[in-house]
């Protein structure tokens, strides 16, 4: 027997949705919410939803402006969660980016008690995801599993005016499932346990979910460039379209993997180069564009299964995403490790499988795809 895990109950994506916000909290039966955002922008969305909801029963009492959140760290989660002890709350809500959302999704799973997320930008699948990634520490972060949000809202009128920089990296990570599908398939392949546990006519449905999500945005980009779209014009039905193509590419992905309990579909080996530079370099570039860039990567080695590299390429150039690694301020010894050694060996250490068992790889290699990718310099070294 296949057992599905949980999904959010409710997902509203459209213009003005934070006035939905009553109506959906009693559909849901939630009451004595504890709201918390960033510590800048953020807030004053926060503060909205508070004047939203006051004065209701859906609202811990007398709360009257939202508790920021500086850091996604272990011990952020953990005041979290002793504060909304205190508070007597039942549910929270978190609104923002992807550090409010990890940090209170983390606190709430500690508290068991159910949660709401508000995303600000369209920079990451965190908002319907069932996992979170905190710092522990002061160098690396980590993943790990929680209950998914029992409520995503998504107020387009908001997320349009979001920076650029977070469509760029929404873009490469809804791209990236051109290749983490890819590898999925390459695991099921290998491994008889993933056979095993996943039907053959359920895993080609969430494929198919997440490349017709994904095949969306991309046509979406497609037509903005041959209508030369300004993504600066938030008044542009183009631009307004696009956002919600990218919204709807990582709902999606956060979804399938809320029903398979894992990330695997969603993170294949252009993740695994993403991490690997990270640890590599310690964060050099937003995880979204080192991903979409990875992908640009995986598709030359497995020769465009899926995908082009090169129409990839020109889409992320389109949007003004990274599709060279000095644009991230990534090295190019770093990218060549990340890639020849590096990313398999963070597979094996995970038990992820990925385009790198098909492979042979080395440094030396990778420096080729590297170059013939436009990903480093194409001039060789002297």
């Amino acid at each position: 027997m296949v057992h599905l895990y949980k999904q959010p109950e409710i997902i509203e994506l459209k213009e003005n949705a934070l006035e939905r916000l009553p109506e959906i909290c009693s559909k849901l039966g939630l009451e004595r919410l504890y709201v918390f955002s960033g510590p800048t922008d953020t807030r004053k969305i926060a503060e909205t939803v508070i004047k939203i909801l006051a004065n209701s029963e859906y609202i811990t009492p007398y709360q009257k402006i939202p508790v920021p959140i500086y850091a996604a760290t272990e011990q952020n989660a953990i005041y979290v969660a002793q504060l909304l002890k205190r508070q007597k709350a039942r549910g929270a809500v978190a609104v923002g980016g992807g550090v409010p959302i990890d940090v209170v999704k983390a606190g709430s799973y500690r508290m068991k008690i159910p949660y709401i997320t508000i995303p600000t930008s369209p920079s990451n699948d965190s908002p319907a995801s069932p996992t979170t990634s905190l710092r522990r520490g002061t160098k690396y972060f980590y993943s790990t599993r929680v209950n998914p949000p029992i409520a995503v809202v998504e107020d387009l009128s908001i997320l349009v005016n979001a920076p650029i920089e977070s469509f760029r990296n929404g873009v490469g990570e809804v791209i990236s499932k051109y290749s983490s599908v890819r590898d999925f398939e390459i695991a099921r392949s290998f491994s008889r346990r993933f056979r095993e546990k996943y039907p053959e006519s359920l895993v080609r449905d969430f494929e198919r979910r997440m490349i017709e999500a994904t095949d969306g945005l991309s046509k979406k980009i497609d037509e903005m460039i041959d209508m030369n779209v300004n993504l600066q014009d938030r008044n542009s039905e183009y631009v307004k379209e696009f956002v919600s193509k990218i919204v709807e590419g990582i709902n999606t992905s956060g979804i399938i993997m809320c029903l398979m309990g894992n990330t695997q579909i969603a993170s294949g080996g252009e993740h695994l180069i993403s991490h690997s530079i990270d640890m590599l370099q310690e964060y050099p570039g937003p995880h979204g564009q080192q991903c979409g860039m990875g992908t640009i990567l995986t598709s030359y080695i497995l020769e465009n299964k899926y995908i082009d590299w090169r129409i990839l390429k020109r889409r992320l150039e389109f949007i003004g995403a990274a599709t060279k690694s000095k644009e991230l301020g990534i090295n190019d010894s770093v990218i060549i490790k990340a890639v020849g050694t590096e990313a398999k060996k963070l597979g094996e250490k995970r038990n992820r499988i990925s385009v790198f068992e098909l492979v042979e790889m080395n440094d030396k290699i990778a420096e080729e795809v590297c170059r013939a990718t436009g990903v480093i310099n194409n001039s060789m070294k002297e």
